[in-house]
């Protein structure tokens, strides 16, 4: 009876363990990976404007749209990747861009990459982006000149706790000095990672805001967090 009730209790200890796994983890990759999002501009859009002290800021921003080799027909998931807004896939940052030129009335730029794109798979694009990480890559992006500009709102994920390597080239190819840079982060995970540091080793003379760092499946509602940050930044 022992050895029975010590089986027993090992089995139901398997299972507790089982369960809250799936709880911990399985349930949240589900939610990031496997569920559609989608809606339309109209009802997640700012619902005021938002005056600029000084010189309007550029936004520039880094999504998988447009730097990725979708199939034709890929399904837009959750997660700090994609959406479906307005009947058309659209990366969560880019979302977010959108929003912001809209509440600021001011111009936004994509880094965009002119050589080989990401794959599909969100994992393998992971993959990839650790290796770039690795090997200190500089992929070749579209040039961006922020030169007519004094400051810039920076909206980028969080691979691998640090900056997607084609941000590092933007930001290696630009002179920032005596511009302000103002974060925005997007994670699946939390805050901003290495991500302050590594931009201010990248943009030296440039003085580096840090905004706030969004939970992916918190990007479609994010509407009023962000109009607050930009408020807050707009006083400055």
């Amino acid at each position: 009876m022992t050895k029975k009730k010590k089986a027993a209790l090992a089995v139901s200890a398997i299972l507790i363990i089982a369960v809250l796994s799936l709880w911990l983890f399985g349930i949240p990759y589900m939610n990031r990976h496997m569920k559609t999002v989608e809606f339309s501009y109209s009802e997640k859009a700012p619902k005021e404007t938002i005056g600029w002290n000084g010189k309007k800021p550029l936004v520039v921003y880094f999504t998988r749209v447009g730097n990725t080799d979708f199939e034709p027909d890929v399904d837009a998931v959750s997660g700090a990747s994609l959406m479906i807004v307005d009947g058309e896939l659209t990366g969560s940052n880019r979302f977010l861009a959108d929003m912001v030129t809209d509440m600021i009335g001011c111009e936004s730029a994509a880094i965009t990459l002119t050589g080989g794109h990401y794959p599909s798979s969100y994992d393998d694009t992971i993959d990839a982006a650790g290796e770039e990480l690795r090997a200190r890559a500089r992929p070749a992006i579209e040039p961006i000149d922020v030169s007519p500009y004094d400051q810039i709102i920076l909206i980028y994920p969080l691979w691998w706790n640090s900056i997607p390597m084609p941000v590092a080239t933007f930001l290696e190819q630009n002179d920032f000095g005596g511009k302000t840079i103002y974060l925005f982060a997007t994670q699946g995970s939390s805050g901003f990672g290495r991500t302050v540091s590594e931009i201010e080793e990248l943009a030296p003379g440039a003085k580096i805001v840090r905004g706030t760092s969004i939970y992916c499946e918190d990007i479609p509602d994010a509407q009023q967090e962000l109009t607050e940050l930009i408020r807050s930044w707009s006083r400055q």
